[in-house]
């Protein structure tokens, strides 16, 4: 009878054993989860601010253009104000 309850104890003990083995197990994988979570939102973010990045580079690109046929106005301007100055001063 002894050995019967033995054997019985060292079940319980092993299911008990097993059961915690079993919990810590389901705690890794619940840590895990939440990392792979965090990591795909900062990859997430990191598309978005790589996108965002993309938009400004194309919006100072375009910023940079209007700024280029400004100066290339202002260029003709000077010029032809230039070329008046000259004409008034041969002519009179």
């Amino acid at each position: 009878m002894a050995s019967v309850i033995a054997i019985v104890s060292m079940i319980v003990t092993a299911l008990v054993l097993s059961n915690a083995a079993l919990s810590d197990m389901k705690q890794e994988a619940l840590a895990q989860q939440q990392s792979n979570l965090r990591a795909k939102q900062i990859l997430v973010g990191n598309t978005v601010s790589s996108a965002t990045i993309q938009d400004l580079q194309n919006q100072v690109t375009s910023i940079d253009e209007v700024l280029n046929l400004i100066d290339a106005i202002a260029d003709q301007t000077n010029l032809l104000a230039l070329n008046a100055a000259n004409e008034r001063h041969f002519y009179h």
